[in-house]
């Protein structure tokens, strides 16, 4: 017989979960109270990591508080802050408190979200989630999607539903069109779904910094004179580079006339769709045949929670689902199945916390709050434009604008110093930015969707780089 006590060597007591919880959420509590006052980013000392996270794990159970304590010390306080009001490098992701109960709800209940039999009501509200994204990109009722853990997971499993669907049976002759300006991601998706790197084609950008048309149209006839099977192009909705969006109703013209499937990338920007305010400068993204979108980013919601959106959601199960034995109960339903949608099956409740974001707030502040981002890029773009020794490379797209900072002594050197300020100032913490490139040169960009960052937070930043730029100078 087995020893009935053993079972329960990780159940807490009530008492004891409840003083564990107390110590956890006072935590959290104090996490909010202080993110403005703690630096923008922290850069780990020579000799990180230190001891407490290094070698066996302990035999024996420790102290909540002490565990607790460890984490303040040695790992919270290392790398960015990603909430932080002057945290403008790369794309903020600044949560909100009312998604981090989401996500201990979602812990604490554990619900399997990968069949309707595994849990309806959770299913249910995901496809309400999955619905508000549908409608608010223009989609019809038709379309469909679900969410995933980010982007990436998004864009591969478009992409993938993209062969999958034209091209089953072989990837040998598939081409894929990408901008200049194409996330990363794409890129290593095309290479999983086994598209060889000499068959992507990298379209430049036009003067605007957009795929250009034009040029993307000669290729695919190139290729197909060649015996290539023109596959998808990617565009952008909100680059991460200068969050410009590129002209899908375009590439949407170009995908149709020669059966191509278009993806748009729309981690970054697409959730300004649910801004009417905004939702013009998205173009024609209701064309594409998939969209990407992240509400870690300009929702505002903890990491990690992606969505992706398809004009046929029939295309993801032919591409996706499978009916083992085990499973045929679970898939007799006419209900939706998530795990016949995309590469899970395991999946967790991330909806939850988007849902009740919007319904603790209402979506009219959630749509302030967007439009306050983009608000601020522009305001930044005064700011800069009235700095001297700055020069505004692209002006403010989708809560996106670039500059650079002016040094004599040629190309090369100015190049080389404006990477050098984002170093300085990542290393004074007090702020942080980030560089890209735009025609081979390097400029620095200011991402302003977090809601809590205001103009005071803005002229901080602008002002210790040009204190920074003038000690450079001196």
């Amino acid at each position: 017989m087995m020893d009935d006590v053993s079972q329960r060597e990780l159940q807490l007591p009530p008492d004891a979960l409840r003083t564990a919880a107390d110590a956890v959420f006072e935590r959290i509590l104090d996490r909010y109270a202080s993110i403005s006052h703690e630096p923008a980013v922290r850069v780990p000392e020579a000799d990180f990591p230190p001891p407490a996270l290094q070698g066996d794990p302990p035999e024996e159970g420790r102290d909540i508080a002490c565990v607790l304590d460890e984490l303040d010390r040695d790992v919270w306080r290392w790398g960015v802050n990603l909430a932080h009001p002057r945290f403008f490098a790369f794309i903020p992701a600044p949560g909100n408190a009312v998604g981090v109960l989401g996500d201990a709800l979602a812990s604490a209940y554990n619900p399997f979200v990968g069949t309707w039999l595994g849990g309806a009501g959770p299913s249910a509200l995901e496809a309400r989630v999955v619905d508000w994204l549908r409608k608010a990109c223009g989609y019809p009722p038709s379309a469909g999607g679900l969410l995933t853990s980010g982007g990436s997971l998004a864009n591969l499993t478009a992409l993938a539903a993209a062969r999958l669907n034209l091209s089953p049976d072989s990837v040998d002759a598939c081409v894929a069109y990408v901008g200049d300006q194409t996330h990363y991601s794409s890129h290593r998706a095309l290479r999983v779904i086994g598209i060889a790197e000499r068959n992507v084609r990298v379209i430049p950008s036009d003067d605007g910094e957009r795929i250009d048309v034009e040029q993307l149209r000669r290729r695919v006839v190139e290729d197909r004179n060649a015996g290539g099977l023109p596959l998808c192009v990617v565009a952008s909705a909100g680059t991460t580079g200068t969050g410009v969006v590129d002209p899908i109703n375009e590439l949407a013209d170009v995908c149709g006339h020669y059966g191509m499937w278009l993806h748009v990338d729309g981690a970054y920007g697409a959730s300004a769709a649910l801004s009417p305010k905004l939702r013009p400068r998205l173009g024609a993204i209701e064309r594409a045949d998939s969209i990407s979108v992240d509400p870690h980013k300009w929702l505002f919601q903890p990491i990690a929670i992606g969505c992706l959106l398809v004009r046929e959601p029939q295309r993801l199960q032919r591409a996706f689902r499978e009916t083992p034995d085990y499973l045929r109960e679970v898939h007799a339903t006419r209900q939706v199945n998530f795990a016949d949608l995309g590469l899970e099956l395991t999946r967790g409740f991330r909806a939850l916390k988007l849902w009740m974001t919007v319904q603790y707030f209402g979506m009219r502040r959630v749509r302030a709050a967007i439009e306050h981002g983009a608000a601020l890029a522009e305001f930044a773009e005064e700011v800069l434009a009235s700095t001297p020794g700055v020069t505004v490379v692209t002006p403010a797209s989708l809560g996106i604008v670039t500059f650079r900072f002016t040094f004599d002594g040629g190309n090369a050197r100015e190049d080389q110093l404006n990477a050098e300020l984002v170093r300085k100032l990542t290393r004074d913490g007090r702020a942080m930015v980030s560089s890209t490139a735009i025609n081979g040169r390097t400029v620095l960009r200011l991402c302003t969707i977090n809601p809590s960052s205001v103009g005071s937070d803005v002229e901080q930043a602008v002002e210790l780089l040009a204190e920074l730029a003038g000690q450079m100078r001196s």
